[in-house]
């Protein structure tokens, strides 16, 4: 753990400082990180260690049984190792939050939980927007705990489904937003901000390549297509589809018969 007062970056930081603020604020969204509410970083040294916080923290409110975070962490050990290896890890992780006050993590002989009121948690933020929180996709920048690969083969499959379940919400509501736009510069935002949780989305290039059009920016429109068979060929190793390709011909077109 850094006593090091990093400042937490701007937009993992949610405004107010009542009594009701959160006493410790997660980033989950790429590589971990963890600030108690004065801005000390309170990320635990050891990656297990942050990794049951980020399972604790990821249930909140709901209690989590003993012997699942034992078996998503430590699978490879019998039973009594396993358990022992989930206290230690539980007391280095009271320690690390010492600096958030009063505690944050309690447990019972069966059951660990964390204090969902005393936490911001930017994939909770996420996991909660609606159309109305369009912002709140902007965290959305990486995949779900990054750097925590790796760890145990059961940690690694249910973080394999943790991640499947935040994409396909920030998709879904991407895709959302992308339909409500009705200018060019509110397509073109609604489309970035969706092929920024899915690069390999043809409809939203299709939507980009048409604001810009739209806009007289052929050159831009054009240059989305290339981008879209770039991302197309590199996560799906396909080509653009019969109808992208088509659009790009049409402004490519509209673009000759202009300089002619």
């Amino acid at each position: 753990m850094s006593a090091v007062a990093d400042p937490i970056p701007a937009g993992l930081a949610p405004p107010g400082a009542g009594p009701a603020s959160p006493r410790l604020r997660l980033k989950l969204i790429g590589p971990m990180d963890a600030w108690s509410v004065t801005s000390e970083r309170v990320l635990p040294r050891v990656r297990k260690t942050r990794a049951l916080l980020a399972i604790l923290a990821l249930a909140a409110p709901r209690p989590v049984q003993r012997q699942r975070l034992a078996g998503l962490l430590w699978s490879t050990r019998d039973r009594e190792q396993a358990r022992a290896s989930l206290r230690q890890a539980l007391h280095e992780l009271t320690l690390a939050l010492a600096p958030c006050g009063a505690p944050i993590l309690h447990a019972n002989r069966d059951q660990v939980w964390a204090d969902a009121d005393a936490l911001w948690v930017d994939a909770h933020e996420v996991a909660r927007a609606g159309p109305a929180g369009a912002a709140a996709l902007d965290l959305y920048d990486a995949p779900l705990l990054e750097d925590l690969d790796g760890l145990d083969p059961a940690m690694d499959a249910w973080l394999a489904e943790e991640r499947r379940h935040l994409r396909d919400h920030a998709r879904s509501l991407g895709e959302r937003l992308l339909e409500a736009a009705n200018t060019p510069e509110s397509q073109i935002e609604a489309a970035r901000r969706l092929l920024a949780i899915d690069e390999a989305h043809e409809q939203a290039w299709r939507s980009l390549m048409r604001a810009h059009a739209a806009r007289g920016e052929r050159r831009q429109a054009l240059e989305a297509f290339e981008a879209c068979r770039s991302a197309l060929a590199r996560h799906l190793r396909a080509q653009p589809s019969a109808e992208t390709v088509a659009l790009a011909e049409t402004i490519r077109g509209s673009e000759d018969h202009a300089l002619a």
